[in-house]
Order: C-alpha cells, then sequence, then structure tokens
C-alpha cells in the first residue's frame, strides 16, 4: 500500500506545482479543522497502553480475521 502512495506522490509532485501543493494542504488542514470543530486543538491524546493483563476482557476491541 505504501508503494503505491509513495508512487502517486512522487507522480503528483513531478506534475503539480509546488504553490498548488502547498495551497492544497491548507485547504485539507482548514476542512479538516472545520468538519471536526477543532481550532489546532489535539484530537489524539498519547498515553500508554496498559499491559493486556491489566485490561479486562470485555474492555478489549476483538478484530475478527479472515481466513
Amino acid at each position: 500500500m505504501s508503494n503505491i502512495r509513495e508512487a502517486v506522490t512522487a507522480k503528483a509532485q513531478a506534475t503539480i506545482p509546488m504553490d498548488r501543493i502547498i495551497q492544497g494542504a491548507h485547504l485539507y488542514d482548514r476542512t479538516r479543522r472545520w468538519v471536526t470543530g477543532t481550532n489546532g486543538e489535539k484530537i489524539f491524546i498519547e498515553r500508554p497502553i496498559p499491559p493486556a493483563d491489566e485490561v479486562e476482557l470485555t474492555d478489549r476491541d476483538i478484530v475478527k480475521t479472515c481466513g
């Protein structure tokens, strides 16, 4: 997946002028802040992950795997 992202990024940087890329980044950031309602506030707060033994079984996210 990252190879595709890197290829698209490289192609965009080679094709689109840098001032348009910067303008797009600013537009994306303004839109993100408008949609989320955060005006420069942190959306995610970093905190240490507790050991699995200390987390109740009902609090754990159970991910279904294919196969």
